[in-house]
């Protein structure tokens, strides 16, 4: 096979023209030409989406833990209310109507020579009047106390509340509070007051009154308080002003008020407390020997039981 190849070199222009050209097209200025930007270009990344779906759903954990949170608090709200009306209905018997016949009888057969005060206690808490004072007064051991002691015992009720000085001075507690509420009626009892004690008191006072007063209710306070006489040659001494000093101490506060004077006891009534101690008439001479050990004027019926009794013990031996 025939291959047409030369052997021959090639033609190169090696003349000054070919070569003056060539140096002009290579020498040509190079502001003349456009220069590419030959930097790299740089791509910013962008952000991949689950960044932002990470984000949103942080968010919504968020939302959904305070929500969890404030169901949580909710939840444990109504259970404390539930609890607390739970503990009322089993131990909180309210007596919104206090049987004061049963009241007057008892009251009749336990405390001697006070007819006409226990009388002006039964009209007071019989009266329709919502919220009311009654305030009973007298020297030692004609039977003021026993009559709280009484009305308390018969009732059977949580909603007759019972404090004596100086304790009921820091006695504002929830019960009473919670008591005013829950029941339609209440009675409060303060015992062993002293004349000047209702400027430590009165303040409590104004609040269960005005309490009561806003949520409809019937309130009826019982003041009892101790005429302590300063001489005891002069044991009526202390009743001749001591009522119109409550009156004017309790002037400003603005609701029914009744006052109840106990009756000074004589031997008479000593005998007949005496005779209910024993469960049996006694012979007045008797009775002459034993009431040796009692002062009447001064101390009333009290202690007519741990006094028989110890007399008693002595006799036996």
């Amino acid at each position: 096979m025939d291959c047409n190849l030369s052997n021959e070199p090639m033609d190169v222009d090696m003349s000054f023209n070919s070569t003056n050209a060539m140096e002009i097209s290579y020498n040509e200025d190079k502001s003349l030409i456009k220069q590419e930007n030959h930097q790299p270009t740089v791509h910013s990344p962008k952000a991949p989406k689950y960044k932002k779906l990470i984000v949103d759903l942080h968010s919504r954990q968020i939302k959904s833990k305070r929500y969890n949170n404030l169901l949580y608090a909710l939840g444990m709200m109504v259970l404390s209310i539930s609890i607390l009306v739970y503990h009322f209905k089993v131990n909180v018997s309210c007596n919104d109507n206090i049987d004061t016949e049963m009241l007057r009888i008892s009251l009749l057969q336990r405390i001697h020579g006070q007819e006409t005060a226990i009388s002006k206690i039964i009209k007071t808490l019989d009266s329709k009047e919502r919220i009311k004072v009654l305030i009973m007064f007298g020297s030692t051991g004609v039977g003021k106390t026993l009559a709280g002691t009484i009305l308390l015992r018969d009732q059977q009720a949580s909603n007759i509340y019972h404090y004596t000085m100086p304790t009921f001075a820091d006695a504002i507690t929830s019960d009473i509070l919670l008591g005013l509420t829950w029941c339609k009626s209440s009675y409060l009892v303060v015992d062993d007051l002293k004349n000047n004690d209702i400027l430590k008191i009165k303040t409590i006072l104004t609040i269960l009154i005005n309490k009561s007063d806003y949520l409809d209710r019937n309130l009826t306070i019982i003041l009892i308080y101790n005429c302590i006489p300063d001489d005891i040659k002069f044991p009526f001494q202390c009743l001749s002003s001591f009522e119109s000093q409550l009156r004017q101490n309790l002037s400003d506060i603005n609701v029914s008020k009744h006052y109840v004077e106990f009756n000074q006891l004589d031997h008479n009534i000593l005998k007949k407390c005496i005779e209910y101690e024993m469960g049996q008439e006694i012979d007045p001479n008797i009775f002459e020997k034993i009431s040796k050990n009692f002062d009447v004027k001064q101390d009333g019926c009290k202690g007519v039981h741990q006094k028989i009794k110890y007399l008693n013990n002595r006799m036996r031996v």
